[in-house]
């Protein structure tokens, strides 16, 4: 598997396309000088590159590998599970996620291993919608973060067993049980996590100049 350079990062981030940094659309990138052309990596290694970015209303270092290093999966997620159990001032918001696209569970075991998964953390749920009708047709996608409370297995197995959430990816109903007690927030549209952003959807259909009402 080969890995960007650090100036296939640089140049992707000015024009906004290309394979790399693909997930990260929403992010503005500050960029470290301007002239005689945008620069953005603020500090590189052997492995990996440093750039800064606003993403969803806060600043992030946003480290991108350079190479196949094998154990940086498990480095990653060793400083993460430490810094978990630190309180002191000067600690930053340091979390690891494991890029993944995760469905709906295939059985009970997959359906707990998924929650676990969740649990703690903060994920992205993104919808694609397509409208075509006879003469033309559109498309949009809507992206809600879901940030997670830590869970017991005792409340993952609970939910789990009351509820079967088998039909629906990532394992959880929002506006099941384990919406009130499991999820801390969200940013972005509610019933784009329980499947369709209907608000933005309505912006696409066409409109009528009155409503009626029925009492």
């Amino acid at each position: 598997m080969s890995f960007p350079s650090i100036g296939e990062y640089n140049q992707t981030i000015i024009s906004k396309n290309g394979r790399c940094l693909r997930e990260l659309s929403e992010a503005v990138f500050v960029p470290v000088r301007t002239s005689p052309i945008k620069v953005y990596a603020f500090g590189s290694g052997a492995n990996a590159v440093v750039f800064k970015a606003n993403y969803h209303n806060r600043t992030y270092g946003f480290r991108c590998f350079l190479n196949n290093d094998s154990d940086r999966v498990t480095r990653a997620k060793s400083i993460s599970k430490y810094l978990e159990n630190v309180n002191a001032s000067w600690k930053i918001d340091y979390r690891f996620l494991e890029n993944e696209i995760i469905g709906k569970p295939i059985d009970r075991a997959d359906a707990i291993a998924i929650l676990q998964k969740l649990s703690g953390k903060t994920h992205r749920v993104i919808t694609g919608v397509y409208l075509v009708n006879d003469t033309e047709s559109s498309y949009f996608s809507e992206t809600t973060l879901v940030h997670f409370h830590p869970l017991t297995l005792s409340q993952i197995e609970y939910y789990v067993d009351q509820y079967q959430p088998y039909d629906k990816a990532g394992a959880y109903g929002i506006q099941d049980w384990i919406g009130v007690v499991g999820i801390r927030g969200i940013e972005g549209d509610f019933y784009n996590v329980m499947g369709l952003p209907v608000s933005k959807l309505l912006g696409y259909l066409p409109t009528t100049n009155s409503m009626t009402t029925t009492k």
